[in-house]
């Protein structure tokens, strides 16, 4: 896909909650085994302190491997460094990336599904976990045009056209998704234990909702799936091709989701969880554990509608969410701010802890001006025709566009993916070689704050 969809996801008609929780349990480590790895943190986004230059100055192209003809591709990045995975001619493939998108090491072998298309890449606990989605030719009868050789179409005593068509059906095969598998790997990319199968289906990734070091969630169409790894001890790493399958299994919970007009993922460290929002301003907070509600609206006079505003909602240092809002009736830059506070079991909503019993309380007037903490001007790259141009959450257009094809006029711009690497927006693209095509990357540094970059105020709704 182009770019990824980082802020909300827009959700409607959805089912009613249901639970299933399919469970591989860990075996237990021996006394020999070594330390955990050190945790893969998320990069700290991208902000308009760090990512808001006038202009990004790029670097590369960078080839990362062969790539199958119409194969998918995809990358992520934790704090130590960065990992692309796609499909080769002979399968899946993994190489590790600087925050550049550099190589960093060899490309290896990933034994996925030969039907899974690689779609997202999270870096959690000592490596990451790779996303994939697997897709199935279906024969389907498509309605088209064919040759109709006596004419017998045609009206009774018309003339006759040189050639006459008829209307028929003719097959059509399509690539429809079927299910999701996740596989764990370690920060070079070599695969920890088999591939496990996220129940359910068809299903395809909306946004992925970062959380503690070891656990994350995703949402699809109709369900949040949260993936933990549990604490244990993983076995030495001896090579890709000869290793003890790995001791920490994926924990995955799979709950559909209630009905809502929108999707707000929570930002920031704490139990991954999505904000539920009804165009009246009602609001509920789905977890790990469970669907909660919450008392209060978060709307007023100032505010329009809610499919006009932005929101922002983020766990703070307190163990709360907080949410922000866009009074844009007001003024683009004006904020109002409330809290959700559990409301009768003390420190029931502080990070790891349940959300049981959540109230909703407005956390002063409404501010003109910069962002308090803990939320921040997110910067976002949206691309189009081989362009880039970064958007912040206050709808504010920052600097000169990236330009994909001033660093490699070959690039294949319609499939490029970007994703940000902490110090960097790192962008994979196609190029043709032949039969086949080559995975490449430029990196877009755009690192230095705003100030003096050109801002452009506009009013788009929420996505």
């Amino acid at each position: 896909m182009p770019c990824r969809r980082t802020c909300a996801a827009v959700l409607a008609s959805l089912a009613a909650a249901r639970c299933v929780s399919p469970t591989l349990a860990p075996a237990p480590a021996a006394a020999s085994d070594p330390p955990p790895a050190a945790p893969h943190r998320r990069p700290p986004e991208a902000t308009t302190a760090n990512a808001g230059a006038a202009r990004c100055q790029l670097r590369g192209p960078s080839d990362i491997g062969a790539l199958a003809s119409g194969g998918a591709f995809a990358l992520g990045f934790g704090d130590r460094g960065g990992l692309a995975v796609w499909a080769g001619p002979g399968g899946a493939r993994a190489r590790p990336l600087t925050a550049f998108a550099e190589p960093a090491g060899a490309e290896v072998a990933l034994a996925l599904p030969k039907d899974a298309a690689p779609r997202e890449v999270v870096p959690v606990a000592g490596g990451f976990v790779v996303l994939a989605q697997r897709l199935v030719v279906r024969p389907l009868a498509c309605a088209s045009r064919c040759v109709d050789a006596t004419c017998s179409s045609s009206p009774a005593g018309t003339p006759q056209p040189h050639v006459c068509f008829r209307p028929c059906f003719r097959p059509c095969p399509t690539l429809e998704p079927v299910g999701l598998v996740a596989q764990r790997t370690d920060s070079t990319g070599c695969a920890l234990g088999a591939w496990v199968p996220l129940q359910g289906g068809p299903l395809d990734i909306e946004a992925v909702i970062p959380g503690t070091d070891r656990a994350f969630a995703l949402v699809t169409g109709k369900d949040f799936i949260s993936i933990h790894l549990p604490a244990a001890r993983a076995p030495a790493v001896r090579s890709c091709t000869a290793r003890a399958p790995a001791s920490d299994a994926l924990e995955v919970t799979r709950r559909e989701l209630p009905a809502a007009d929108y999707a707000l993922p929570v930002r920031g460290s704490g139990p991954p969880s999505l904000l539920l929002l009804d165009e009246d301003g009602a609001l509920r907070v789905v977890g790990p554990d469970g669907v909660r509600s919450v008392q209060g609206h978060f709307t007023d006079g100032l505010s329009g509608r809610l499919h006009d505003a932005r929101l922002q909602a983020r766990w703070g240092p307190d163990g709360r969410i907080h949410v922000a809002r866009q009074v844009w009736l007001s003024s683009m830059d004006t904020v109002q701010y409330a809290v959700l506070d559990a409301i009768d079991s003390p420190g029931a909503a502080g990070a790891g802890g349940a959300l049981d019993h959540l109230a909703l309380r407005p956390d002063g007037a409404a501010e003109r001006g910069a962002l308090r903490p803990p939320f921040a001007e997110y910067v976002e790259p949206h691309g189009e025709r081989g362009r880039f141009r970064r958007r912040t959450w206050l709808q504010r257009t920052v600097g000169e566009d990236i330009d994909l094809r001033a660093a490699d006029p070959d690039a294949i711009d319609a499939r490029a993916y970007i994703a940000w690497s902490g110090e960097a927006f790192a962008i994979t693209y196609a190029v043709p070689r032949g039969g086949v095509a080559a995975l490449r990357a430029v990196a877009a540094d755009c690192s230095g704050a705003s100030a003096g970059a050109d801002f452009a105020e506009t009013q788009t709704p929420q996505d």
